[in-house]
């Protein structure tokens, strides 16, 4: 839209030679010069934006690096801790930290820091299925009964040696220990595909724990990995099976 100036002197009826004159004069001298304030209007508004803008990116930079950083450290290192207050978690009898045996697999999706994705693909009708974290399948797994978010969480393995038990044991430590913190309340069962291997079996004396179980797997000298979950679930060696 033309400034008003331009615009009264564009709308002169009829058309004269000092309206032409004039027109060209205002052409020649004023319309640069108000297209030079234009522009250098419009500049500095440019830098101001891009300055504040800059800025912003800067800080939510510094703030989404930091988390990033943490959240990809399962990503890049199975053994690292988890993020948040999951780094905090520890195993029971019950599940990990707030992670319950029993919950619904729509709940256990809330609570955990990462994402997860199925072992194999689960067919139709499927009853049963094992979960892993997306970007790192070797550090926890999950299994479920039942279909879709309402299946049930019944035991859940833990690889990795960031991962403790309410008594300090934790993959990697020695059998040793483990006997020393569970005592009399262990049973121990050869493991069925690996010699020498074997399933220290933890088995509670309370009523309202009896179908549950926690299982440290030893090589015969240190835990490799440790699970919790009911029966029967808990105690079968292949996963589903």
């Amino acid at each position: 839209m033309l400034p008003p100036t331009l615009f009264a002197i564009a709308s002169v009826e009829p058309e004269n030679p000092k309206n032409l004159r004039y027109r060209r004069r205002i052409r020649g001298a004023a319309q640069p010069q108000a297209a030079w304030a234009i522009c250098l209007l419009l500049l500095v508004a440019i830098l101001f934006v891009s300055c504040k803008q800059s800025s912003t990116v800067q800080d939510n930079g510094k703030n989404s690096n930091a988390t990033q950083t943490e959240e990809s450290n399962l990503v890049m290192d199975p053994n690292a801790n988890p993020p948040g207050e999951h780094r905090d978690w520890k195993v029971s009898l019950r599940g990990w930290g707030k992670l319950k045996i029993g919950m619904s697999l729509q709940e256990t999706k809330r609570l955990l820091p990462f994402g997860l994705d199925s072992i194999n693909d689960i067919e139709p009708g499927q009853e049963c299925s094992v979960l892993v974290p997306a970007d790192a399948p070797s550090s926890y797994a999950f299994m479920f009964t039942g279909n879709g978010d309402s299946a049930t969480l019944v035991r859940i393995y833990i690889d990795v040696p960031s991962v403790h038990t309410l008594s300090g044991i934790s993959v990697g430590s020695k059998e040793s220990d483990v006997q020393k913190a569970y005592g009399s309340k262990l049973k121990t069962e050869p493991h069925k595909y690996v010699e020498g291997w074997k399933d220290l079996i933890y088995v509670p004396v309370d009523e309202a724990d009896k179908n549950l179980r926690l299982v440290f797997t030893t090589d015969g000298k240190v835990v490799q990995q440790m699970s919790v979950g009911r029966l029967p679930e808990i105690l079968y060696s292949e996963a589903c099976n």
